[in-house]
């Protein structure tokens, strides 16, 4: 190619390149699958509309949004509780 170095052909590159398209697409192959089953794994059809499944479906990210703070306050609480026994 003229003009610009960078865009020339490279025959070494360009082999090594095509040897790792194969592991790419069964990567990208892969990834796409398993966001799909995690994207089913929040729908009506997955869990059902009785009120347990519909319950833990609802309730499960508060679950995990609240984690955090409770990892906070049990930290908050053996502090207290390490100063009161004294230990280190």
């Amino acid at each position: 190619m003229t003009g610009n170095a960078d865009a020339s052909y490279d025959g070494e590159r360009q082999e090594k390149a095509a040897r790792k398209v194969g592991d790419s697409w069964e990567a990208a192959t892969g990834s796409r699958k398993h966001t799909a089953a995690l994207g089913s794994a929040q729908t009506y059809t997955f869990w059902g509309h009785e009120d347990g499944p519909a319950l833990l479906r609802q309730r499960s990210p508060r679950c995990l949004t609240l984690f955090p703070s409770y990892l906070i306050e049990r930290q908050r609480c053996s502090r207290i509780l390490r100063r009161r026994c004294m230990l280190p």
